[in-house]
């Protein structure tokens, strides 16, 4: 799993990271990339053939784009 938290909250995702890591969960099962950038990010798991499914909540822009 890969999350891209929003620019203005990116250490919640971090802290959520490491509360998983220390209750057992293994390292590259829950991932995150952080960046004020989405665009680029969104084409590579737009693109990818390993990426089967993704699921965002973001504002009606973000959605259409």
């Amino acid at each position: 799993m890969v999350l891209k938290p929003a620019s203005a909250t990116p250490l919640t995702a971090l802290a959520l990271a490491e509360i998983l890591h220390e209750s057992g969960v293994a390292r590259g099962v829950f991932n995150v990339v952080v960046g004020k950038r989405s665009s680029p990010l969104a084409e590579e798991f737009l693109r990818h053939p390993k990426v089967r499914k993704i699921a965002f909540t973001g504002s009606t822009e973000v959605g259409r784009s």
